[in-house]
């Protein structure tokens, strides 16, 4: 009987535990089902994957990330289960809106679809003229001056040929498009035809004086104003190893007319010449013919090439070869020396000898703008081409910044009178006396100056005086008689001598340069008299040689320069 109680006992506890064990298993199974999170054999994916198309967009930086739901105090505690997928925003595409999501909705598959932003497109600014500055330097400048005004980033888009290109600045913030449209053009339809097809700035390279106006027009005369950015060269390139160490121009100009086919004939080796020139059309081919070839044509020979950067690559893969581009457009090549006169050192294509003029063949580079223009894109451009990061660029293209030469920049006010620009500072200027001289003034006599020596090269010769005279003594005389022969030789026909005036500093600065143009006119009266007529310039108390504080300093700045173009 107490065996049976015992059993009985046994079966009751083992009947509860399995009771237990069902009502624990059920607890478990509900909690289960209502705190999934805090068992890892239950998946707690909500998302099982998030796509993001186009192809385009996730190469452009497309990305997506799951946060939590901004919360604020009393919220309930059903909003903790809310999570949101954001997308990244990525410039030029329409970022996918954020996606919400709840926990009670298991393995989820989103996609987020990119759209490309729609974009106005705008051209703010129309450029056009010269070849050397249009297809490598303005290009530059006007990539840093979207950047600038603001572009998040800029593209250039190439156009139908090398002459023509587009610079993009695109403004993600107020998705805008802002382009500034570029092409190389000859000038030979002048500068008023270029103004009347509508663009905003015209480049040009070359001198723009009254007495030889670039391609015998004025630009003035065509509404427009002129500002010197800086300073180029035409040089003459060859092969690096070509062992010829300079050039005369008249040998220059035989040797592209065909005369001279060896170059064995200019201290080379007893090989032919091969030529290379640009086509007819551009300001470099313009230039080059005007300064070295004196009138005659190019050799039936020589290689015609399209642009300066192909006519630099081919002569600088050829060791007979020879060309001629902007100094911007040397790249591998070497640049040969010029040797403008017998007694003279010849003259390499230097920065400081093109800053200085010591460099014949240099030329200034303008922007030309319309007087009536109301682009204020325009006349912001120049002034960061004008300043020190336009200029810095002006540099590293391989021409010469103006910061670092005497400012020749002009602009025509009101349509009349020529003066300087503000494009850099003056060079100092000492007065023992405490003159105040104007800046405007100094402008407009640099500019008469510099202007006047264009393309000039500056010989030996130097006339120098008493402080009280203007009239040139006995030596003075002998040499005007040794030029005067110089200049009546064959191979100077057709040449312009040049005569500038300079003073010292003591006395005021409009009679001292009064002074020195009486002393430049006095050399000419000389020339004259044996039939040689003669340019005179006056450049007064500028470019001194030396101090004005010393005897000997102010005797060597009261002279007269000889120049010959």
């Amino acid at each position: 009987m107490a065996g049976q109680n015992q059993s009985h006992a046994t079966g009751k506890i083992w009947g509860m535990a399995l009771i237990f064990l069902a009502l624990l298993a059920i607890g478990c199974a509900v909690f289960l089902a209502m705190r999934p999170a805090l068992f890892s054999f239950v998946s707690t994916n909500v998302l099982d994957v998030v796509s993001i198309v186009p192809q385009d967009a996730v190469e452009a930086g497309a990305e997506w990330r799951l946060v939590s739901q901004w919360r604020k105090p009393g919220e309930s505690g059903n909003e903790r289960n809310i999570s949101v997928v954001e997308f990244k925003h990525v410039p030029g595409w329409e970022t996918p809106q954020p996606i919400v999501l709840k926990q009670d909705e298991r393995n989820q598959r989103i996609e987020g679809t990119y759209k490309p932003a729609v974009f106005s497109e705008q051209t703010i600014l129309t450029v056009a003229g010269e070849s050397s500055l249009a297809q490598r330097l303005v290009p530059e400048l006007a990539r840093l001056y979207l950047l600038r005004i603001g572009a998040g980033e800029v593209r250039r888009i190439p156009g139908k040929n090398a002459e023509e290109n587009t610079v993009q600045g695109i403004f993600y913030a107020t998705s805008e498009i802002r382009s500034i449209r570029i092409e190389g053009k000859a000038i030979p339809s002048g500068w008023g035809a270029l103004r009347q097809e509508g663009y905003d700035v015209v480049l040009a390279a070359g001198r723009l004086s009254d007495q030889q106006a670039m391609l015998k027009e004025d630009p003035t005369a065509a509404g427009m104003t002129r500002h010197a950015v800086g300073l180029d060269a035409v040089v003459l390139v060859v092969h690096r190893d070509n062992p010829v160490a300079a050039l005369s121009l008249e040998q220059i100009h035989k040797i592209f007319s065909g005369e001279i086919a060896s170059w064995d004939q200019v201290g080379g080796p007893a090989v032919p010449i091969k030529v290379f020139a640009l086509q007819e059309g551009s300001g470099t081919r313009w230039a080059f013919d005007e300064f070295f070839m004196a009138g005659r044509n190019l050799a039936q020979a020589a290689r015609l090439v399209d642009s300066q950067e192909m006519l630099s690559d081919l002569v600088a893969q050829d060791p007979l070869a020879v060309g001629f581009c902007s100094r911007a457009f040397a790249g591998q090549c070497r640049e040969v020396p010029l040797k403008v006169m017998p007694d003279v050192a010849p003259v390499a294509p230097t920065a400081q000898s093109i800053a200085s003029l010591s460099y014949p063949a240099f030329r200034n580079l303008y922007f030309l703008l319309s007087m009536e223009s109301k682009n204020i894109y325009a006349r912001d451009f120049l002034d960061m081409v004008l300043g020190s990061a336009g200029q810095e660029t002006v540099r590293k293209f391989g021409f010469v910044s103006l910061l670092k030469t005497p400012a020749i920049s002009a602009q025509h006010e009101g349509g009349g009178r020529a003066s300087m620009a503000s494009a850099g500072p003056l060079p100092p200027l000492v007065q023992l006396d405490g003159e105040v001289v104007t800046e405007a003034a100094r402008r407009d006599v640099l500019l008469a100056y510099r202007e006047g020596v264009s393309g000039a090269q500056r010989l030996q010769s130097v006339f120098r005086f008493d402080a009280a005279s203007i009239n040139p003594d006995r030596e003075a005389r002998a040499e005007v008689d040794r030029m005067a022969r110089f200049m009546q030789r064959r191979e100077n026909a057709g040449k312009q001598l040049i005569l500038v005036g300079f003073s010292d500093s003591p006395g005021d600065y409009a009679s001292n340069l009064a002074a020195s143009r009486k002393r430049a006119e006095a050399i000419a009266n000389e020339f004259r008299s044996r039939g040689i007529q003669a340019l005179v310039l006056a450049a007064g108390e500028e470019d001194p040689l030396e101090s004005n504080e010393t005897k000997a300093g102010r005797e060597k700045n009261r002279r007269v320069e000889l120049w010959m173009r």
